[in-house]
């Protein structure tokens, strides 16, 4: 691990202001008096809330706030910093460093027997600073609480080597975090000893918006039995936490009957088993993941020295695959107090338990998102649901709502059965597709430039997706397009393009060359992949030299899109 300058560029350091709590000018001002309008100004400050105003001596000038400026207010003796929005308070020791000289000391821990004091030492000589002050420091014991949980340990304000189960603050210098959990007299160790480049105050506000994140490296590759997460990098404010070589280990966290968590530790497979069969969270307790249901797992990188890589389990199972991947989000996971303060999410693993074998599905890779904040969503088994009978449920009947299969169900379709005829009698009328052509009057076509056409009418268009000349798939996949133009009166040897756009882009193209004068089609056909949103539009070209007239017949100017 290594030091770097944090993000402070974005800062933006003003001179004073005399008050932030005024409307408008408050009168017998002088040249150079500062001022932050507080809303809604009002007269000279009308429109100018939140900026500083400065009086130039005749008038007023204004500087527009940005994030991550800071000025003084002299009325208060008090900093305050605008986060974009507003401007709040804080208590910023901008001439005081705080933290570690260096990390060459050793950290490490004694977890004892059961009832045995436990632990926690830093060996070695090493220099610390409080608030501007330099302390050295010789080799320390403390004693941690026998209470499972996040303990956090720190030198004081005082420099006495102290340990706490809430978190001491960014005034004092972090040492560690030590997760101990008493039900197995385990633990694990975070490293936590931050420079001495950050104020408290600064690493507080790059710990709470910022936060652990993603920098290089780290390409995770998995398999069914083993897995490798490739050297790389992460950052913790001011740290570089370097992880190396490749690892092939890393700690299962898990819940066992409880909200606290536990582990299987040094771990070469990446998930529990319980004898060959893969396991999941359902709310606190493990359970078997169900027979062909898939589970997801979370791989973390984290600033624990000794194994730095982490695996989840996940909380919920679902039988499909699609369902997996829609129903595992990490704002969904109930995570309570995590076993390391520094985390970051690098893939979402998917796995499937195939008939009693763990079988890797798919990863997600996760490591330039942003850790998202943690939801409430408790996982249940299925069986253990109420209304499981009710006729809106699909297990045993389907409920006539007509959002739902494009409208075609009705209240008399009230069982799996009728309502499968139902959608059997109407096959194909529900499918995404559309045949449009040009109706109304002709268009003309300029020589040389590619030029949207004009498509007014519709056989049919069975999702409603095509709207002023534009296809809008409402649904993803695989889908056959094909368009044709007529252009009368083109000369011998002329040439008709025509051609397909996604999303405003061209993709699709084709040409005919006229072999007499006279009037002619050109038509061009591909099968493109949609997502939900993405657009197709049809345009044409010809060189003739001068505008040619479109031939507004169906069997001239058309298109059809069809999901396939």
């Amino acid at each position: 691990m290594s030091y770097k300058t944090p993000a402070l560029h974005t800062f933006t350091w003003q001179q004073p202001v005399k008050d932030k709590d005024l409307t408008a000018p408050p009168g017998g001002e002088v040249k150079g008096d500062r001022y932050i309008v507080k809303a809604t100004g009002s007269g000279l400050w009308s429109a100018k809330d939140n900026q500083i105003a400065t009086y130039n001596g005749a008038g007023w000038d204004f500087t527009v706030p940005t994030e991550g400026m800071i000025t003084w207010v002299n009325d208060e003796d008090v900093y305050y910093i605008y986060n974009g929005t507003l401007w709040f308070s804080e208590n910023i020791d901008i001439t005081e460093p705080t933290g570690f000289i260096d990390r060459v000391a050793t950290l490490s821990f004694v977890p004892g027997a059961s009832g045995v004091t436990r632990e926690f030492t830093i060996t070695g000589n090493h220099d610390i600073y409080i608030k501007g002050v330099r302390i050295s420091k010789t080799t320390a014991t403390i004693a941690i609480a026998d209470t499972t949980g996040l303990h956090w340990i720190y030198y004081s304000a005082s420099g006495v080597l102290s340990t706490s189960l809430t978190h001491p603050g960014f005034h004092v210098p972090l040492i560690a975090t030590l997760y101990w959990n008493t039900a197995t007299d385990t633990y694990l160790l975070g490293e936590e000893r931050h420079g001495i480049i950050m104020d408290g105050t600064t690493h507080g506000f790059l710990h709470d918006t910022v936060g652990i994140r993603f920098h290089s490296g780290l390409a995770g590759t998995f398999a069914n039995t083993t897995f490798s997460i490739a050297l790389g990098i992460i950052d913790d404010e001011d740290l570089e936490i370097s992880i190396t070589p490749a690892k092939t280990t890393c700690n299962v966290l898990y819940h066992s009957g409880s909200g606290e968590f536990a582990w299987d530790a040094g771990a070469t497979l990446y998930y529990k088993l319980n004898s060959t069969t893969l396991r999941y969270n359902n709310v606190n307790a493990l359970a078997d993941v169900t027979n062909n249901y898939h589970v997801a797992y979370w791989i973390f990188a984290t600033n624990d020295p000794t194994t730095p890589i982490v695996s989840l389990m996940g909380q919920r199972e679902d039988l499909k695959l699609i369902d997996a991947e829609a129903n595992n989000k990490y704002e969904s996971l109930t995570l309570g107090t995590l076993p390391y303060q520094e985390m970051k999410l690098l893939y979402r693993v998917i796995l499937k338990n195939a008939s009693g074998t763990a079988t890797f599905i798919e990863a997600q890779d996760l490591r330039n998102v942003s850790n998202l904040p943690a939801g409430t969503y408790l996982a249940s088994l299925h069986s253990a649901l109420t209304g499981l009978t009710n006729l809106d449920h699909p297990a045993s009947a389907i409920k006539a709502d007509t959002t739902n299969f494009a409208g075609l169900l009705s209240s008399a379709d009230d069982t799996v059965q009728k309502a499968l005829d139902t959608l059997d009698d109407n096959a194909g009328t529900g499918q995404s597709s559309c045949l449009v052509y040009q109706n109304a009057s002709v268009q003309a076509i300029p020589t040389g430039t590619p030029t949207k056409v004009t498509l007014d009418a519709e056989l049919w268009d069975n999702q409603n997706e095509f709207t002023g000349s534009t296809f809008t798939a409402k649904v993803a996949g695989k889908y056959s397009v094909g368009f044709c133009v007529g252009i009368s009166s083109l000369g011998d040897g002329d040439i008709i393009y025509s051609y397909i756009y996604k999303n405003g882009v061209w993709t699709h193209t084709n040409m005919f060359r006229l072999g007499g004068a006279g009037s002619n089609t050109n038509q061009v056909s591909t099968i493109m992949t949609l997502a939900i949103n993405d657009y197709v539009d049809f345009y044409a070209e010809h060189d003739y030299g001068s505008n040619r007239n479109t031939i507004n017949q169906i069997q001239y100017t058309w298109a059809f899109i069809h999901k396939l």
